[in-house]
């Protein structure tokens, strides 16, 4: 189909935008009989209901908005997660704000730097010579180049096309900004590279091709169809060109490949990198996938978390006195004699429910309950006997512990409620607290460092010893606090 003159009701697009538009005609002087403008070559502005829409403002925006979002994050000492996850959704913000300042700075604002490329000579109106379908406009500010869009008739067909390339584009700023979050957990101790293993790099592509990753790609394959479409690159009719527009928008790696592999590699292709990124958390053995929680902890965890789990709240256990434990006394009534209320009888001791019976279990399902838990009995039954195992573990370690290095598991008092400590030795003022999961700053973790940092204005050496490490932030409160640790098991 050959080339025709161009009018102000063709549709352009804009190899930098997501939007097609019609482009205005500032001649007065000829028109067709259906009183369509023509457009010659003085015409580089948008029409002022609409306009291409800028995607390298868009993605400038979402890389800003990740970069101070995942800054702000970080100097609090989040954890890899928590950043990538900001970056993730700063990204798309910052890409979708970016969209309003795109569309205002693009179609009129940007038109004085545009140039027409291929005219038609033999037709001048006013002296300007008019243009065709086959024209095309060069936009020098980020080298973006304007075509005819053949398929694209009315507002509809563009608002279509529009959305696809608005959600690509939001696309790409999170995964933009999912980068940056890495970047600043690098730096800020968050996380840490390794040298890449087939495991690490086939975890990567696994995941590249699944969930999220596999609905990425399709999103892009699909919109790469409509755009060729609408642009008449490909007949929408013919499975061989439709099935290419897809794959080769869904899988970019076989065309990186093939260019790399011919001796002509592009910028982009550096992005089969990504596949060799080996991510681990500070203290984790080398190809060990970080599994860190974000700062504060689970929240909906029905128990105690870790090696704690089996113990007794601390600040229900009973206190020490003189090195051994106090008897806690019964409530008395106006006789001086011990009385159950109630009854006038002596009150009888409750009974500690052992952490992993029945019992136990129903009692912090109930608790569970009541602190308002929105997890079902099924979700909560598998922590829940997650988090025993977790404990037995964590128990029969520190007896480990106590076996080579002496020391007794004992309670004392501070000025902030009971301390319970794993490896205690009253002679020489140690205490020792054994740590066999990744530790974070969380709430009870504040609450145990400011009662360690009690026993340390009283003499006593505090250590952690931290078997699977720690966040940056959590050995800073550490430092800060006077108490020692040590990174890695200390005995087999």
């Amino acid at each position: 189909m050959g080339n025709k003159i161009a009018t102000e009701e063709d549709y352009w697009m804009c190899s930098g935008g997501i939007m097609p538009a019609q482009m205005q005609s500032i001649q007065r002087i000829a028109e067709q009989k259906d009183s369509k403008k023509y457009l010659i070559k003085n015409d580089t502005a948008t029409a002022s209901m609409g306009d291409f829409v800028c995607k390298w403002i868009m993605l400038i925006m979402a890389l800003i908005a990740a970069v101070v979002a995942v800054l702000i994050v970080a100097t609090g000492g989040a954890a890899l997660g928590v950043l990538v996850a900001v970056g993730a959704a700063a990204g798309a913000a910052g890409a979708a704000f970016g969209s309003v300042i795109g569309g205002l700075v693009c179609g009129q604002k940007a038109a004085i730097a545009r140039t027409w490329l291929g005219d038609k000579s033999n037709l001048l109106i006013g002296g300007q010579k008019t243009l065709t379908t086959g024209s095309t406009m060069e936009c020098p500010v980020f080298g973006s180049k304007i075509v005819h869009a053949p398929n694209v008739k009315t507002w509809w067909d563009a608002l279509r096309v529009g959305i696809g390339n608005f959600g690509e584009t939001v696309i790409l700023g999170a995964l933009g900004g999912a980068l940056i979050g890495i970047g600043g957990a690098l730096l800020s101790g968050a996380a840490a590279l390794s040298l890449p293993t087939l495991a690490s790099v086939g975890t990567n592509i696994l995941g590249s091709i699944t969930g999220w990753g596999m609905a990425a790609r399709l999103y892009f394959g699909a919109n790469a169809v409509s755009n060729q479409q609408a642009l008449g690159q490909i007949d929408i009719n013919n499975v061989a060109e439709r099935d290419a527009a897809f794959g080769n928008a869904a899988f970019p790696e076989y065309g990186s490949v093939k260019r790399i592999a011919s001796g002509s590699p592009e910028p982009m292709d550096a992005m089969l990198l990504l596949y060799f990124l080996n991510l681990r958390v500070p203290g984790a053995k080398p190809g060990t996938p970080p599994k860190e929680e974000p700062a504060g902890g689970n929240k909906e965890e029905p128990v105690a978390t870790k090696e704690e789990q089996a113990k007794p709240k601390e600040e229900e256990v009973t206190p020490v006195k003189n090195g051994k434990p106090a008897k806690e006394a019964p409530a008395k009534g106006k006789n001086s004699k011990a009385y159950e209320k109630g009854t006038g009888t002596k009150p009888k001791p409750k009974e500690k429910l052992k952490a992993g019976t029945p019992e136990h279990k129903q009692a912090r399902w109930e608790a569970y309950q009541k602190r308002g838990g929105k997890w079902d009995y099924e979700r909560w039954s598998k922590q829940y006997d997650t988090n025993m195992q977790n404990a037995s573990y964590g128990l029969s370690r520190e007896q480990a512990y106590r076996d080579q290095l002496g020391g007794k598991s004992e309670t004392v008092k501070t000025p902030y409620t009971n301390r319970q400590i794993d490896i205690h030795k009253p002679n020489e003022m140690y205490a020792g607290q054994l740590k066999t999961g990744k530790m974070s700053l969380n709430e009870q973790a504040k609450i145990d460092i400011q009662k360690d940092a009690a026993m340390v204005k009283q003499g006593y050496t505090v250590e952690y010893i931290l078997e699977k490490g720690a966040s940056k932030p959590f050995l800073e409160a550490l430092k800060a606090n006077g108490i020692d640790y040590k990174i890695g098991p200390q005995i087999p």
